[in-house]
């Protein structure tokens, strides 16, 4: 056979006079096309074998940080990608570029994008948080801490923020 081995099995499947070949033929150029794909499949395991040896070689000699760069941190210490989005000033941004770690400060600078907009404006990454859309709970807990913070009387504020969120859960099923 010759060619690509799935270009073989079409055109035995394709071939009109293939009804009256012998079966031991037919069974044996299908074996062949099997044998073939065996083959190839065995040479692209011991490849990729040896490729990982090599790489887990050249990087066993390396030091750990030596062509690597970490990523910067926020300040609650998660890890920032490009395209995360964070919180500056309440205002919610994209990470659009990044700088080199800043050796003096240990930290790298972000530029953040709004709408797809840059204004230019570079920040220092341990100073922004991750953004997270908030909860009906964290709604409803931040109206209860200001609704009730200069009271005297201690409230069980987990229990309103329970009831509330469940009024408007139930308030948002009947459509």
């Amino acid at each position: 056979m010759s060619g690509t081995i799935t270009g073989e099995l079409r055109l035995f499947l394709a071939d009109p006079y293939r009804e009256w070949m012998p079966q031991e033929k037919k069974e044996q150029e299908l074996k062949d096309a099997l044998d073939a794909i065996d083959a190839v499949h065995a040479n692209l395991e011991r490849e990729n074998a040896s490729l990982k040896a090599e790489l887990d070689r050249v990087l066993g000699e390396q030091d750990d940080r030596d062509g690597w760069v970490e990523l910067p941190k926020d300040a609650d210490g998660e890890y920032i990608h490009f395209g995360d989005v964070l919180d500056q000033f309440g205002t919610p941004m994209t990470v659009f570029a990044m700088s080199d770690p800043d050796p003096d400060q240990g930290d790298c600078m972000l530029e953040l994008i709004t709408d797809g907009i840059s204004d230019g404006t570079w920040v220092r990454a341990r100073k922004m948080r991750h953004h997270y859309a908030p909860t009906v709970e964290d709604v409803l807990r931040e109206m209860a801490d200001r609704c009730y913070a200069d009271e005297d009387e201690p409230r069980d504020r987990d229990a309103i923020v329970a009831e509330f969120a469940a009024k408007l859960r139930l308030a948002g099923d009947a459509s």
